[in-house]
């Protein structure tokens, strides 16, 4: 598995509930459509920054969802969530996942 983390802060202006909207529907009319894709959480720091977790088969699979970006629906509206210059990626690589569950 390949895991794109990406970190950000929102747009001056923009809520939490802005940048939810924006992401059900990229989710829904764009990437849960992508080859290989396995899921993608929002997530909040103490900080008030975003940190988001897109799972992917593999990194081919990113990098071709990556590309296909140029034309995705609701690109502007996306971006325009994220403040100028804050978003920062960084790959991981699932070593081992351990599984829950409490009996």
């Amino acid at each position: 598995m390949y895991i794109d983390m990406i970190h950000y802060r929102r747009a001056e202006g923009v809520s939490m509930e802005d940048l939810l909207e924006t992401g059900q529907k990229v989710h829904r009319d764009w990437m849960e459509k992508q080859p290989g894709f396995l899921g993608w959480s929002i997530n909040t720091m103490e900080d008030g920054s975003g940190i988001d977790f897109v799972h992917w088969e593999n990194r081919e699979a990113a990098a071709a969802a990556t590309e296909a970006m140029k034309g995705m629906p609701h690109a502007e509206e996306w971006m325009g969530c994220y403040a100028p210059g804050s978003i920062k990626g960084q790959a991981v690589l699932q070593a081992l996942a351990f599984p829950g569950g409490n009996g």
